[in-house]
């Protein structure tokens, strides 16, 4: 079951239903993974998951736009 919430959809200019695509993910380097991961014996991964701070994306089922939901981080 996907994952909605209402959301502000700037395309459409009002409050929709927006779907969970899941997170965005930007081209890496194979080569460079693969290294790294050899050398740190798997820790690279390791790290990688933990501290990955991707925005989550969402897209509205009205037009198809898709939202980039960025963390702000702690408001104190």
């Amino acid at each position: 079951m996907a994952k909605t919430q209402i959301k502000f959809c700037r395309k459409c200019g009002e409050y929709t239903n927006h779907t969970y695509i899941g997170k965005f993910r930007e081209p890496e380097d194979h080569a460079f993974n693969c290294f790294a991961t050899m050398m740190t014996l798997g820790m690279y991964q390791i790290s990688k998951r933990i501290m990955d701070d991707s925005p989550k994306c969402f897209e509205c089922t009205n037009c198809g736009h898709i939202l980039k939901d960025e963390y702000k981080g702690d408001p104190f």
